[in-house]
């Protein structure tokens, strides 16, 4: 199994692609009644800027990031040419970022997702042990700042690659790829320090949602309390009765739950691509999905990026600009449309909190410039 370098900035709203068999135009969206506009809906203030980064490696990308109670840890990898060197970042309030991992062993390490829960963060990657051989990789850490990488039985499972890792607070779960990537498992721990394999679910992919998971199929969403027993609905069909395809992302709310996809819509004539589509599906209880109309709907083209935040809204990264709804449906610019944009190119993972949002992705020069930055609320 080969490194999985561009992982998490490929997997966020990449999949669920509803394909058109032939034209360039989307076709309308199916009307849906708008839930009641939250009286509390209104823009933030942010002050949204690029923030300094530590020194890099040449071909260096960002994955992932995530929000703690000692702030936040970045991660990613940098190409050494056959293989990869681990990054892991720290920063107290999303401004200024250190090297956490300095005093870490991650050579020929990519590492691909971070999640923070009861242990603190917990960072997954894989590591090259031989010829087209990999071993997964488990880091823990309470503060963000030090580091450990366990040696529990179940800690470094061979031939297994890891493509992402969640936790409700209380359980980390790991996605993971093995037999050379012909098959999918789910990996739980309490701790992160060792895993155990659970029966395989083909292509469900869960999410931490608010008091419960959020799961995501191909053509279904629905939530869990567990992780393990799943409530699982249809997404509604398109008007033309496609449905979604593939993995894809989501985030729940205070007062509802959002899934979105990515139309593409297919070659073109003359052999051109149709530009992309951003589709989304609301539930307010998790067991009806319905189609989002195109009123109000800010996401017209390209990949956007989601999360929730700690307060109950849900946030959005989409075209060099940051939203937020607390239902799915009405959305307000956290910052002026009319603002410099600070970040060079595309988003490929989100941390909030209550008052700050920290967004990394990759310029738009490719490989060797990354990015972050950080919106942070106003007095």
């Amino acid at each position: 199994m080969g490194p999985s370098a561009g992982s998490r900035a490929m997997r966020v709203l990449v999949g669920a692609i509803l394909v058109i068999a032939a034209g360039c135009t989307p076709a309308a969206r199916v009307p849906a009644t708008a839930p009641p506009a939250p009286a509390d809906l209104e823009p933030w203030p942010h002050v949204w800027e690029q923030v300094a980064l530590p020194a890099l490696a040449p071909e260096a990308q960002l994955h992932a990031v995530a929000a703690g109670n000692a702030g936040f840890v970045a991660v990613g990898a940098a190409s050494t040419g056959p293989g990869f060197d681990g990054i892991v970042w720290w920063s107290p309030d999303g401004i200024s970022w250190t090297d956490a991992g300095r005093d870490l062993s991650l050579e020929e390490v990519d590492i691909t997702d971070v999640a923070f829960g009861r242990a603190g963060w917990v960072v997954v990657g894989q590591r090259r042990v031989a010829d087209r051989r990999w071993e997964m990789v488990t880091l823990v850490s309470a503060d963000g700042t030090t580091w450990r990488e366990p040696n529990a039985a179940g800690a470094r499972l061979q031939d297994t690659a890891p493509a992402w890792i969640e936790s409700d607070g209380e359980t980390y779960l790991v996605g993971a790829a093995i037999e050379g990537g012909a098959t999918s498992i789910v990996l739980r721990s309490p701790d992160g320090t060792g895993w155990l394999a659970e029966q395989p679910q083909p292509s469900l992919r869960p999410l931490r949602g608010r008091d419960r998971w959020l799961g995501l199929a191909r053509g279904a969403a629905g939530t869990s309390d567990d992780a393990r027993e799943w409530r699982m609905s249809p997404l509604e069909r398109s008007p033309d009765g496609l449905i979604a395809e593939a993995a894809i992302d989501g985030a729940e709310g205070r007062d509802g739950l959002l899934v979105l996809a990515q139309l593409v819509s297919g070659p073109c004539g003359g052999g051109g691509s149709c530009p992309a589509a951003v589709w989304g599906w609301r539930s307010a209880d998790g067991a009806d999905w319905r189609i989002l109309p195109d009123a109000d709907w800010p996401f017209d083209g390209g990949p956007v990026v989601i999360g929730p935040s700690e307060d109950g809204r849900i946030v959005a990264a989409w075209n060099q600009r940051l939203y937020a709804s607390w239902d799915g449906w009405h959305w307000a610019p956290l910052v002026p449309d009319d603002a410099p944009a600070p970040v060079p190119g595309q988003a490929a993972d989100l941390a909030a909190t209550d008052d700050t949002i920290v967004v990394v992705g990759l310029g738009g020069d490719g490989p060797g410039s990354p990015w972050i930055a950080t919106a942070s609320a106003r007095e």
